[in-house]
């Protein structure tokens, strides 16, 4: 376990990653995804009725991909957060 001295910054260092990492998810899923998942829809249905090429729904679906990437990099983070947390706490929490 760390010494004293160094204890407390470990622990707010891990708690703003954590926090930092739950912001970014909620972010991500409550306001990124969904444009992007509606973005993909829209050039979806654009190539479907001819008004689009088809590269245009690869790079909308390379987006979405990249937002469902980001979505859980930030879980990981958060969960990489917390192990430490519980760690320097030495319980789980």
């Amino acid at each position: 376990m760390s010494r004293p001295s160094t204890l407390l910054p470990a622990v707010l260092a891990a708690l703003a990653a954590l926090e930092g990492a739950r912001t970014r998810e909620s972010l991500t899923a409550a306001s990124l995804l969904p444009q992007v998942s509606a973005g993909f829809e829209a050039a979806r249905a654009a190539y479907t009725a001819g008004r689009a090429d088809f590269d245009t729904v690869l790079e909308a679906w390379r987006r979405l991909q990249d937002s469902r990437l980001a979505l859980l990099g930030a879980q990981a983070e958060g969960r990489m957060a917390l192990f430490e947390l519980q760690t320097l706490a030495g319980e789980e929490l």
